[in-house]
């Protein structure tokens, strides 16, 4: 197994693992075997995964006056990336994202 794949591996409980260690113990820690783990987050009040998409509120709307470039659209794919960022930020882990805009 590489590096990489022992991180990609590793990220979810990473991420979750200080705030929920001891509900992960107390639940069900099998995912639906439909998708891969990353497509899903430990609820801790309920104590189940959900997948991220439960996060989004369905109702965004682009306001005029802002350029399309300036947007941060709320997916699933920038919401659990804001999850992660922010789990990793809290834990005072040093953090750099990188990448293209979505423009």
């Amino acid at each position: 197994m590489t590096v990489g794949q022992r991180c990609h591996q590793s990220l979810p409980w990473l991420c979750c693992a200080p705030h929920s260690l001891h509900c992960c113990r107390e639940m069900d820690t099998r995912y639906p075997s439909s998708e891969t783990v990353f497509e899903y987050y430990v609820d801790v009040k309920n104590r189940q995964w959900l997948n991220w998409d439960t996060k989004l509120s369905g109702s965004f709307k682009p306001r005029a006056d802002i350029p399309a470039y300036r947007m941060l659209v709320p997916t699933v794919d920038t919401t659990r990336n804001m999850f992660v960022a922010g789990s990793l930020v809290r834990s005072s882990c040093h953090t750099l994202i990188v990448g293209a805009v979505g423009v």
